[in-house]
């Protein structure tokens, strides 16, 4: 017989309080400042999958307006059932599947714009942290620990984000990087060749190396990107010259190198991004009337030309 947890809570937005019914609980993944718990959702509303993020007082966290001493608080999404990761070599490689691989893009990037409109960058953008529901082809982003609330010119440490993701101001040791939301677009970026190569596209075996591997694909950065990136590491040696992303992407469309080449750029606030990126014609084809995934559900099920419109084109605050 399962258990039968109750709980009161408040649901969001609308901020009503609640009284959940829930049962088989049980433990799903772990973190430094979090367990998540995986069960059914009884009452309220349909029965479904859900996950339960329970995070502790304290583990680091400064500020204290986050908790309650003595109350441990626990927040309850829909469940999400694999992680960009686990389709990777599904839609990218030899044939990619270009629907899928805009379809869950564009969501990526949407989500971004999202976030730095309200001044929040993640900092560790990677297939890993990409929810997805496969079947109706949802992404969301997950796991907010390294995110961090932007300001204009704070100094931040440059040991951010997962290496093969890590922007080249990062590998260049910058620490004042600003607007912040320009490392989740390189990083994006890196997503989106990703899930078309169907394998990582920069695999560093260590910092110098992954900034050996964008060298060789963009070439050496010169002055002016340089201090657009705020580099902290001199730059010794011949200048490179670039093999073009091409050169990692054999069996990419022209199309997907074309918008490639503008977001993996050295100068941050060159990166496309934003309104621009997602009205872009690459994505045109998601907006058509009907347009169907690769298993026969409708796009228009997961975005529309309303979601579109709702963006606003000002991506980001002087921050």
């Amino acid at each position: 017989m399962d258990l039968i947890h109750e709980q009161s809570a408040i649901e969001l937005p609308s901020k009503k309080k609640v009284k959940l019914r829930m049962k088989n609980l049980r433990l799903h993944s772990w973190g430094v400042f979090s367990n998540v718990y995986r069960g059914t959702l009884l009452t309220p509303g349909p029965r479904k999958e859900i996950a339960l993020k329970k995070t502790w007082p304290g583990m680091g966290l400064d500020d204290t307006s986050l908790f309650t001493i003595n109350i441990c608080e626990t927040m309850i999404f829909e469940y999400l059932p694999q992680t960009m990761s686990n389709i990777v070599k599904q839609i990218g490689g030899k044939y990619p599947d270009y629907i899928e691989i805009k379809l869950y893009s564009w969501q990526l990037f949407n989500g971004l714009t999202y976030l730095s409109n309200n001044h929040i960058c993640h900092r560790d953008i990677k297939p890993q942290n990409l929810l997805i529901e496969p079947i109706s082809g949802v992404l969301k982003i997950a796991d907010f620990g390294s995110a961090k609330f932007m300001r204009k010119m704070t100094k931040s440490t440059s040991y951010q984000v997962t290496r093969y993701y890590r922007p080249p101001e990062l590998l260049l040791k910058a620490t004042f990087y600003s607007p912040q939301y320009y490392l989740d677009v390189w990083s994006g970026g890196c997503v989106l060749g990703e899930i078309t190569k169907g394998s990582i596209l920069f695999p560093g075996k260590d910092a110098k190396h992954q900034f050996k591997l964008v060298v060789d694909a963009l070439g050496s950065p010169d002055e002016t990107e340089l201090m657009d990136m705020k580099a902290a590491i001199p730059i010794a040696g011949d200048r490179i010259a670039p093999r073009g992303l091409r050169s990692i992407l054999p069996y990419a469309s022209e199309e997907i190198i074309d918008i490639l080449q503008r977001i993996l750029v050295y100068s941050p606030k060159k990166r496309l991004c934003g309104k621009m990126f997602l009205s872009d014609p690459f994505f045109q084809e998601l907006f058509v009337p009907n347009k169907r995934r690769t298993n026969g559900t409708f796009v228009s099920d997961v975005i529309s030309l309303d979601d579109l419109q709702k963006v606003p084109y000002v991506f980001f605050s002087n921050f």
